[in-house]
């Protein structure tokens, strides 16, 4: 597998190998037709990458190549250059999230470069950044990435040099608690999240209503994202941990049928670590356990945006559905379905199995 963080990793072969488990009955995704599965992308060469090794591994031709049951599977994605509301949100332009994230930053940055002031005039010198302040570590922070892929011998010594003051923590220890804040502060409030996921929400939440009224023709619905389109979905649901999204985590949501009532009925899962086939159970607000659908749609009903010309206008952009010109962010159950992410990548899918 490449090593570089552009490419798939074995983090990612780890995910696969979850997404195989009993846990999310993927046995039965292989007898799906062709047209009851839709795969959709971003236009990024590691989204695209993503969807193909998700299908060749979970719909594999190897056993079945010469089989007339077996056909490819088709994968769409937005054209260059157009808005995507669902795979690429923080490459729309929002000047309100934009604007309250830059004065998250700000309020955040005032306690930051205070704190870690010795920490950031050292980083000045090493790194050439005039005036280096908690902004600026986002900068610096691939050098975590170059790391985690095992480039550690090409990196400067001054990464692990500890700082007694801030107890003894090395300088990536606190880069990386300054880049998650960064992170974070795209999404991490009510409006900031409506912003950029509300109309992804929304289309999850019709996908459900479709689904639960026999409506939906697809068994299968699957997204391949970004940590930043998934980290803001978390926080439009209102179940985010003020944690920044890990490589190869996964939310898995399933929608089923209880023999016990007409209404179908929702549970959250939320798998955030590599090497764990165990996802943590996650419950919807005002929900102590499964939630029924059409409850979601009223718990939601505030954070939702219904069409690509309400998003903007909530952005307060000028810019319309018709006339759009993206700018990148600075910065027994018969229906499943699965939000995950895979390395800088999300991976999400609505499965609706019978």
């Amino acid at each position: 597998m490449p090593s570089n963080e552009y490419k798939l990793t074995k983090n990612y072969c780890l995910l696969l190998k979850f997404l195989r488990t009993p846990f999310l009955r993927i046995v039965y995704l292989r007898d799906f037709l062709l047209f009851q599965i839709y795969i959709r992308s971003s236009d990024a060469d590691r989204t695209l990458a993503s969807a193909q090794a998700v299908v060749m591994g979970m719909f594999s031709a190897k056993e079945s190549i010469n089989s007339t049951s077996w056909l490819p599977i088709p994968i769409h994605a937005t054209s260059p250059g157009f808005p995507d509301p669902y795979c690429k949100v923080t490459a729309i332009d929002c000047p309100l999230q934009h604007r309250l994230e830059d004065e998250t930053n700000k309020d955040e940055g005032n306690t930051y470069n205070e704190q870690y002031k010795e920490l950031f005039k050292f980083l000045e010198n090493a790194t050439g950044i005039e005036n280096f302040n908690f902004e600026d570590a986002d900068s610096i922070y691939n050098i975590q990435r170059e790391i985690w892929n095992g480039l550690v011998d090409k990196q400067p010594s001054w990464i692990n040099q500890t700082w007694p003051q801030y107890n003894n923590r090395t300088t990536m220890d606190i880069i990386i608690e300054l880049n998650n804040h960064l992170s974070l502060n795209q999404a991490n409030s009510f409006e900031k999240s409506k912003a950029l996921t509300g109309l992804t929400l929304y289309n999850w939440l019709q996908n459900m209503m479709q689904a639960t009224e026999g409506k939906a023709k697809q068994k299968m619905l699957l997204f391949s994202s970004h940590d930043g389109t998934l980290s803001s979905f978390l926080y439009s649901l209102i179940v985010a941990n003020g944690l920044t999204v890990p490589y190869s985590a996964a939310i898995i949501m399933e929608v089923y049928s209880d023999d016990n009532s007409s209404r179908s009925q929702v549970e959250l899962y939320y798998r955030n670590e590599t090497h764990s086939n165990s996802p943590f159970r996650l419950y919807f607000p005002e929900c102590y356990d499964s939630c029924y659908v059409d409850s979601l749609m009223g718990i939601y009903k505030n954070s939702v945006l219904e069409s690509l010309d309400d998003m903007y206008q909530y952005c307060e952009s000028n810019l319309t559905a018709c006339n759009p010109t993206p700018k990148a962010s600075k910065s027994a159950r018969s229906q499943t379905s699965i939000i995950g992410i895979v390395l800088s990548t999300i991976f999400i899918s609505i499965l609706y199995v019978q």
